[in-house]
C-alpha cells in the first residue's frame, strides 16, 4: 500500500509546482509591451502585493480541489452533481418503457362475441354487401373506425363489422380464445415440476422446439405439455406466438 501512495504524492507535488510555475509565467509574460510592463512593476508595489497572495491562495485551493476530485474518481465516488444529471435520464427511460409496455400486442385485436357469427360487410352500413362471416371467438385486426363500425382484416377478409359485436384490446379474452405457442430460443431449456427454479427438472427441451402454452397465469413461467407430462418453462427463453381462428370469406 505504501508503494502505491508515494507516486500519487509525487504526482500531486509536481502538479502543485506546475500550477505555481504557470502562475509565475503569467506574471512574467506581461513584459511584452509598455502597457504590460507597468503592470509587472506594479505587481511588486505594496498595494498590489496582497493580490499576488490572493492569487496564490486561489491556485492552492484549485490544486487541492483537483487533487480531491482525482482521489474521488480513483475511488469511484460519484458526486451529487453527477447523480442529479443521471436522475432525469432514468426517469425518462422509465416513462418510455412504461409507454412501450402499455401497448400490448392485443391492443388492436377484436374478438367476436356473438351467438353464432357477425356479418362482415363491404362498407360501414347494413346496406353493404356481405363479404364474410366472423364467427364467435374469432379474431380480427382493427384497421379503422367509422360511425359505429370497425374496419377489420381477418384471414382473407377485409370489411366492416358493427362495433357492438366485437371486443377490442382485451388481452385475457384474446389469449383464452387463441392457441399460444412457445418456441425455445436457447440451446437447452429445463422443464420443471413447479413454476420456480428450485423445483425438480422433469424434462429438457432442445432449441427450436415448439410447444402449446396451456397456462400463462404464473408471471415469468409458461405451462406446457411434454412427453414427461405437464411442466413449467421460463418465459425468458421462448418466443411466444398466437394463432387465432379468423373470418370465413363468402367467396370460399
Amino acid at each position: 500500500m505504501r508503494n502505491k501512495k508515494v507516486p500519487s504524492m509525487i504526482a500531486v507535488g509536481v502538479s502543485l509546482m506546475m500550477v505555481g510555475y504557470i502562475g509565475a509565467k503569467q506574471i512574467d509574460s506581461v513584459d511584452h509591451s509598455k502597457k504590460t510592463e507597468k503592470v509587472t512593476v506594479a505587481a511588486y508595489n505594496s498595494e498590489t502585493q496582497p493580490m499576488i497572495g490572493i492569487e496564490r491562495r486561489e491556485q492552492s485551493i484549485v490544486a487541492m480541489a483537483m487533487q480531491d476530485q482525482m482521489m474521488k474518481d480513483a475511488m469511484g465516488i460519484t458526486t451529487p452533481e453527477t447523480e442529479t444529471q443521471i436522475q432525469p435520464e432514468t426517469e425518462t427511460q422509465t416513462e418510455t418503457e412504461t409507454q412501450a409496455e402499455a401497448k400490448s400486442e392485443f391492443s388492436d385485436i377484436a374478438i367476436a362475441q356473438v351467438n353464432d357469427y357477425v356479418n362482415v360487410r363491404s362498407i360501414a352500413s347494413t346496406d353493404g354487401e356481405v363479404v364474410g362471416k366472423l364467427y364467435n371467438n374469432s379474431a380480427a385486426t382493427i384497421l379503422g373506425e367509422e360511425n359505429g363500425w370497425y374496419q377489420i382484416s381477418s384471414g382473407n377478409v377485409v370489411g366492416y363489422v358493427k362495433s357492438e359485436y366485437v371486443v377490442v384490446g382485451d388481452e385475457n379474452l384474446a389469449k383464452s380464445v387463441a392457441t399460444r405457442y412457445a418456441k425455445v430460443n436457447t440451446e437447452t431449456l429445463f422443464v420443471r415440476s413447479e413454476p420456480t427454479t428450485e423445483s425438480k427438472i422433469i424434462y429438457m427441451l432442445p432449441e427450436g422446439e415448439d410447444l402449446v402454452a396451456i397456462d400463462e397465469s404464473n408471471p415469468g413461467w409458461i405451462k406446457v405439455t411434454t412427453e414427461a407430462g405437464d411442466g413449467y418453462i421460463s418465459a425468458d427463453y421462448v418466443v411466444m406466438t398466437t394463432d387465432f381462428v379468423t373470418a370465413e370469406s363468402t367467396a370460399e
